[in-house]
C-alpha cells in the first residue's frame, strides 16, 4: 500500500503539475491570442496605410505625368515663341539698318543741297550786286541821255555790252 499511496501521491503531483502547466499554457495562449489580435490590428492598420500610400503614389504618378506633358508642351511653345521673337528682332535689326542707311543717305543729300544752296545764294548775291551795279549804271546813263550826254555814253556802252552779252540787253531794257 505504500507503493500505491506513493503512486497516488505521485499521480496527484503529476496532476497538480499538469494543472499548473495547463494554467501556464492557458495564460500563455491568452497572451499569445492577445498579441496575435494586436498584431492583426497593426497589420490591418499598416495594410490600410499601404493602400492609402499606394493610391497616393498612383495619384502622384498621374500628376507627374500630366506635369511632364504640360512642361513639354510649354517648352515647345517657348521654343517656338523664342524663334518667332528672334526672327522679329532680326527683321527689326535689318529694317533699322536700312533706315539708318537711308537717314545717312538723306543727311548726305541734305548736306549736299545745303552746300549747293549756299553756293547758289553766293552766286545770286554776286549776280544781285552785279545787277544792282548795272541798274545804277543804266540809271546814270539814262540821266545822262536826258541831260544830253547820250552820244558819248552810247559808244562806251556798246563796247561794254559786247563783252557782257545778255547783261547788255538787260541794261538797255531797264526802266528806272
Amino acid at each position: 500500500m505504500n507503493s500505491l499511496n506513493s503512486l497516488i501521491s505521485d499521480l496527484q503531483r503529476d496532476i497538480e503539475g499538469s494543472r499548473m502547466r495547463e494554467s501556464e499554457l492557458l495564460g500563455f495562449t491568452e497572451k499569445l491570442t492577445s498579441k496575435n489580435a494586436q498584431i492583426q490590428s497593426e497589420n490591418n492598420s499598416l495594410q490600410s496605410q499601404l493602400d492609402k500610400l499606394t493610391y497616393s503614389e498612383s495619384e502622384l504618378r498621374s500628376q507627374l505625368e500630366q506635369f511632364q506633358h504640360s512642361n513639354t508642351e510649354l517648352e515647345e511653345r517657348l521654343k517656338a515663341e523664342r524663334t518667332l521673337r528672334e526672327q522679329e528682332v532680326t527683321a527689326l535689326q535689318t529694317d533699322l539698318k536700312s533706315q539708318r542707311s537711308l537717314v545717312a543717305s538723306l543727311n548726305t543729300r541734305i548736306e549736299e543741297l545745303n552746300n549747293e544752296l549756299a553756293a547758289q545764294r553766293r552766286k545770286h548775291a554776286v549776280n544781285l550786286k552785279d545787277l544792282t551795279k548795272q541798274l545804277q549804271q543804266a540809271r546814270k546813263r539814262m540821266e545822262q541821255m536826258e541831260n544830253g550826254n547820250y552820244e558819248k555814253e552810247v559808244s562806251s556802252m556798246g563796247s561794254r555790252s559786247s563783252s557782257s552779252g545778255k547783261g547788255a540787253a538787260l541794261r538797255l531794257n531797264v526802266i528806272p
